[in-house]
This record gives structure tokens, C-alpha cells and sequence, in this order.
């Protein structure tokens, strides 16, 4: 048995299986001869490695590569025997064509050829129309139909700018970076579109280069009230006449209905294009537009293209090889085909999923009420923006393992019709052309919900994914049965759960009322809803949090320190600190036990499965590549943060004050 010097407030012992489990899993993961109070993250993760993720993944692969009479449930009905087996040999033959690199490198880079090359013959507006038609974002700008965020009941189409090549505008002031892309495009440039020679590559990277510089920050994007920007098609015509606006809604929108409202997310970046584009040579920007179109579908061809794009991927995210075909593949039919193989998945990992849905919701409803608390007491509110601030909590729709609507994950009927525009278009020799087919599919069904009311049943996320999400606009928490097994829940063990999933419910709660959540009202419509009394309370606030944030720093490949941008990532950040104290604080109101083997206050097993459940094995290229363009904070930072905010961490493992994980200043919101 191993001991850890920390007082015990419970006598119960859990020892059923899955406790028992999780206890040699702590053994594993956690360093007992580390100094918790010096680097908590290092003291809780010695061995686990995002294992749950991976574990996950294996399900789909077992699933993939194995046959219908192996997910086959004998409960299914008769009727839906038939549609069930249709969506296997759906997925099967997707997987199957990925699968299949021997016809892959026979058919070489003549797919792409035959996509690419008539395009070459239109001009510029209607290529970008046509890309869009078939799923393939524009490298000019970006295109979408979301809830309009004053209006959430109706849909709205938004422009923005777009992805560009490289993860964020910083990489392509990086000349080792750069060096790197410009080779991967000439790479690229000789296997599909010979035409265009080294020079010509040089001058589209840096008119790519162009566009990023005029790209928005992802700091200044996250203030909802201000990318809101609507404009009529009329108006946006006389702004922007460097693009027939007209003829791209016509061509994409359902029976040519050009939208009366479209919302501009980035006017900076349009402003500033329309500029470059009267600078810039129409063929030019054409050569950019196939070339990107190249880079974006290359990974679909045979072996020689995607060794091609093997330099840049190491240089971006330190992988030098690139991952086993069943891996990619299996990934790769998990985007297209997630919610049937959710239903397979659901079956394959649950023996009781009832049972697990039941204790989440309990957990998730524990939570809210808690969060509901807190605003009643929560000193520094008025009491105008208090009643708006319960109104929100008590309208919150919370929902966690899988959608039954739209489409039901449980019914192979339901799935079949969901996906039926894809029936007869899958074979299994024509990777390259599913892919196509699977992008027209979905920019189809998002074209096509511009007319209609938004569906506030649809899920953003497989079961099987490892995740939560908040929904501003549907003021929705939705918790995936994906990320409902250990580590993040444990049915015998509230400790663990709650220090796992119990974190997580509460960050999705907290997100609505985050720096930009907390600009929604209950009914998920956009509007500043909060007295200027209260939201300078909120600023001063979420400035410590800023400041702490910014801080820490991560090291690179080169050894140069990057710094956590701590006002880019404020929304996570609130969220992390919401979250683990909601939790906490619904763990102290429950029942506990200790894990049988390990002598461990349940109090500690809380906070030492909060470590284990962000510990990630990250390469230094991916931790700068989340530091320059990801609004979470790096792992490490993720974990000692929160628990330095946390005077609760500090009296169980008896910390001293001043130590690096209970400093003195502390910083506190909800």
C-alpha cells in the first residue's frame, strides 16, 4: 500500500474493480517523491499521456477494420437491420478507399489533376464559388451560416477571413518556418501544377504572406459584440467591389436566394484586402487560390505527395514520421462519418450507458445549482445584472452522452436518413472523390440552413469525442459520452469524477459567463446586459487572471521561452479556475471514499486526478503552436494555475505560503 501523508476525512473504502483500476493507474502517473507544492503538473504526470483519447481512437479502428457482425447488436429491429448494415458498408467503404494506398499511388496525382485543372480556365470568382460548392474553404476568405447572435432563432450568413497555410499570422514571420513552406509549395507546385515555376511559388507565399499581415489577431476576436458587424448584400457590394458577391450567394445558397444580412466578423481584414487586391495581378491571386487548393487536398494522393508535406508537419508539430495508415485513416473517417460510428462506439464502450448517463446528469444538475448559488451571493454584482445572471443559469440546457435528434445516435433508421445524400456516392476504390463528396455533403447541409430555423437539437460534437462545449447562442452545456471513462469519470468514485468530469461540467458552465459568454443572455441572444459598474468589477477581476496567465511561459525546439498571451486565452483561463472550484465545492457536499491500495485523503485524490486528466506528452513545435494560435493555455499552465488560485489545494498537500503552487496573491472571479 502506498501512503501519502495526507490527512484522511473519510473511512470508506472503494474497492470494486474500477476503483481498483484507477488506483494502480495513480500509481503509474503520479511521482510521490516530487514536491507537489513545487510543480504540480510534474507531480501528477509521470506516465499518463492523454490515454482516453487513444483509447477511443482504438475503439474506431476495432470498429473499422473489423465486420458488420461484430458491432452488430441482436436487439436491432428487422427494419432497422437493413439501414444499420448500409451504414456500416458506408463507413467500411470510405475507410476502405483511405485504406487502399496501392491504388492510391497507381492513380498517382491525377485526381487532383482532374479537380484542379479545369478550374484554371475560370476566372477567379467563380473558382472560389466552385471550391466552396465542393467543401474546400477559400484561401481568400471564409464563408459560413451560423445563429445570428441577436437574432439566435435564425440563421445568418457571416464572412471572415480566412485559414491560411501556416497555424497562425506569427508563423509567417518566422523565417525557418517560411524556408520550410516555401520548399513544401514548390514540392507541390512540380508534382500537380508544373506551370507555375520557383519564382512564381516565392511571389504567391508572399502574397500569402500579405494576407497574413492584415489577418486579425486572435486576441482582438474575442470580444463577440465587436466582430458583429451586419451588412446588407447591397452595402457589401459598394465596400468590397474587388469580388462578385452576388453570383457566390446565388451559386451556394439554396434555390439562389442571395441572404439580406451577412454579418462581417473580420471588417479589418476586408478593408485592408480590398487594398492588396487592387495592387495585385488577378492571375497572381488565381495561382495562390489552386496552389492553396493543392496544399489543402494533397494529404488525399498517393505516397509520394503526402511525403511531400511530411517536412512541414515535422517543422510545425516535431512529428518527423508520419502516423500508421490505419491511424490516419481511421481519424480521417471519424470527421466524415462520426455520428455513425458514435452509434457503434456508444455500444462498443458502455456495458451500461443508462447508468452512466444518469450519474452525470446528477453530477452536471449538482453543479448548476451550485453556479446558481454562488450568484446569489456573489458580492460585487448589482442586483439588476444578478436577476438577468440567474435568469441565464436557470435557463441553461445541459444535455451529455449523445444527440437523439437530428440525428438520433441511438436508431440506424434515424442515421441512415441523416446521411442519405451520401448513400451512393462512397466507393471504396475513389478516396479522393468520397472526400470531395463528403465536403459537397456538408457545405450542402449548410448552405441549406439559411432558410430555415436554427436546430437547437443539433450536437457540435461526436459521442465518442473527448471533449465539452458551451454553446453561447443555444445557452447550452453538452457533455459527449466520449469523455464520460476514466480518467475524467469514475461511477464508484466522486473524488475521482468530480476532480475529472465534475472540472469540466463546471468550466462549461463558467464559460457563459466568461469575458465573452457573459455577453449572451439567457435566451442566448447577443446584447451588454451588464451595468458599467458591474463589468468594471468584471475587468478588474479578470485582469488578475491576465496577469498571473502571462506569466508563464513554455520552451521551444530553439530553447526560446514563449509566454502564454494571457489576454488571448482569458476565456479558458476563467473557465479552468470556474470550473475546478464549482467542482470542488459539489465535492465537499458529497459522499467520499479512499481508493483501495493507496492511503490518499479523498481531498487529494480530487486535485491529483484535476492533474492527471490535462497531462499531455507534447512535443516543444505543437506547445509554440498552441501558444500562437490556440486559446488555451499550454497543459502545464493549464493545471499549476488553477491550483495556485486555490487556497483549498494548499491546505490539503500543506503547502507554504509562498511556495511556487500557493503564492500569495490569488485570483478569483465567480
Amino acid at each position: 500500500m502506498v501512503s501519502l501523508s495526507i490527512p484522511s476525512s473519510s473511512n470508506e473504502v472503494c474497492a470494486t474493480p474500477g476503483c481498483i483500476q484507477s488506483a494502480l493507474r495513480i500509481l503509474a502517473d503520479v511521482d510521490f517523491n516530487l514536491d507537489p507544492c513545487s510543480d504540480f503538473y510534474q507531480y501528477t504526470c509521470v506516465g499518463t499521456f492523454q490515454y482516453l483519447r487513444n483509447a477511443n481512437m482504438e475503439v474506431i479502428e476495432n470498429i473499422l477494420t473489423g465486420s458488420y457482425e461484430d458491432v452488430a447488436l441482436e436487439s436491432t429491429a428487422a427494419e432497422e437491420k437493413a439501414a444499420d448494415k448500409a451504414n456500416f458498408r458506408l463507413v467500411k467503404d470510405f475507410f476502405q478507399s483511405c485504406m487502399n494506398q496501392d491504388h492510391r499511388d497507381k492513380l498517382g496525382v491525377q485526381p487532383l489533376q482532374d479537380f484542379i485543372f479545369p478550374l484554371k480556365n475560370d476566372n477567379l470568382h467563380d473558382i472560389l464559388t466552385k471550391l466552396e460548392l465542393n467543401g474546400i474553404s477559400g484561401p481568400i476568405f471564409s464563408a459560413g451560416v451560423n445563429p445570428d447572435e441577436k437574432n439566435p432563432n435564425q440563421n445568418v450568413v457571416t464572412l471572415a477571413q480566412p485559414n491560411l497555410g501556416l497555424p497562425s499570422k506569427e508563423y509567417f514571420k518566422r523565417k525557418d518556418v517560411t524556408d520550410v513552406y516555401r520548399h513544401t509549395m514548390k514540392a507541390l507546385s512540380r508534382l500537380i501544377l508544373p506551370t507555375l515555376d520557383n519564382e512564381d511559388v516565392d511571389k504567391i507565399v508572399d502574397f500569402e504572406t500579405q494576407l497574413a499581415d492584415i489577418s486579425i489577431a486572435l486576441e482582438n476576436l474575442q470580444d463577440p459584440l465587436a466582430v458583429y458587424n451586419p451588412v446588407t448584400l447591397e452595402n457589401l457590394e459598394k465596400r468590397y467591389a474587388f469580388f462578385d458577391w452576388r453570383h457566390f450567394f446565388e451559386q451556394v445558397t439554396p434555390e439562389n436566394r442571395t441572404p439580406h444580412k451577412i454579418i462581417l466578423l473580420t471588417p479589418g481584414f476586408f478593408d485592408a484586402l480590398a487594398k492588396i487586391w487592387a495592387e495585385t495581378n488577378d492571375e497572381l491571386i488565381k495561382s495562390y487560390t489552386l496552389l492553396s487548393t493543392v496544399r489543402k487536398l494533397a494529404s488525399l494522393l498517393n505516397t509520394s505527395t503526402t511525403d511531400s508535406l511530411q517536412d512541414l508537419n515535422g517543422k510545425l508539430t516535431g512529428q518527423k514520421s508520419q502516423p500508421p495508415l490505419t491511424l490516419t485513416c481511421s481519424k480521417f473517417t471519424n470527421d466524415a462519418f462520426g455520428d455513425i460510428l458514435g452509434h457503434y462506439f456508444i455500444n462498443a464502450a458502455f456495458d451500461d450507458h443508462n447508468l452512466t448517463s444518469e450519474k452525470v446528469q446528477e453530477q452536471l444538475e449538482t453543479i448548476h445549482t451550485i453556479y446558481a448559488q454562488r450568484l446569489e451571493l456573489i458580492d460585487w454584482l448589482d442586483e439588476a445584472t444578478r436577476r438577468k445572471a440567474l435568469e441565464k443559469i436557470k435557463k441553461m440546457a445541459i444535455k451529455s452522452m449523445y444527440s437523439t435528434v437530428s440525428p438520433d445516435i441511438r436508431s440506424p433508421l434515424s442515421l441512415n436518413e441523416f446521411y442519405s445524400g451520401l448513400v451512393d456516392t462512397i466507393n471504396p476504390d475513389t478516396h479522393f472523390r468520397n472526400s470531395l463528396a463528403v465536403g459537397a455533403w456538408r457545405i450542402n447541409k449548410k448552405w441549406s440552413s439559411l432558410n430555415n430555423p436554427v436546430n437547437k437539437d443539433e450536437w457540435f460534437m461526436e459521442p465518442q469525442t473527448v471533449n465539452a462545449y458551451f454553446s453561447p447562442s443555444f445557452n447550452q452545456v453538452v457533455v459527449p459520452a466520449g469523455i464520460l471513462q476514466p480518467p475524467f469519470f469514475n461511477i464508484n468514485s466522486e473524488p475521482l469524477s468530480l476532480g475529472g468530469i465534475g472540472v469540466v461540467i463546471g468550466h462549461e458552465l463558467t464559460h457563459g459567463f466568461d469575458n465573452s459568454g457573459r455577453l449572451y443572455d439567457g435566451d442566448g441572444v447577443l446584447t451588454q446586459w451588464w451595468s458599467n459598474a458591474t463589468k468594471e468589477q468584471f475587468n478588474e477581476k479578470a485582469q488578475c487572471f491576465i496577469d498571473q496567465y502571462s506569466n508563464f511561459s513554455i520552451q521551444g525546439p530553439d530553447g526560446k521561452e514563449y509566454p502564454v498571451n494571457g489576454k488571448m486565452t482569458l476565456g479558458e483561463n476563467l473557465a479552468d479556475n470556474g470550473g475546478i472550484s464549482l467542482a470542488y465545492e459539489a465535492f465537499s457536499k458529497t459522499p467520499q471514499a479512499r481508493l483501495s491500495g493507496i492511503d490518499i485523503s479523498p481531498e487529494a485524490l480530487f486535485f491529483i486526478n484535476f492533474g492527471r486528466v490535462w497531462c499531455a506528452k507534447e512535443r516543444p513545435e505543437r506547445s509554440v503552436r498552441r501558444i500562437l494560435g490556440d486559446v488555451h493555455s499550454p497543459a502545464r499552465v493549464r493545471v499549476n494555475a488553477a491550483v495556485q488560485n486555490m487556497p483549498q489545494f494548499a491546505e490539503v498537500f500543506n503547502c507554504p505560503e509562498g511556495s511556487p503552487m500557493n503564492p500569495t496573491s490569488k485570483c478569483k472571479l465567480w
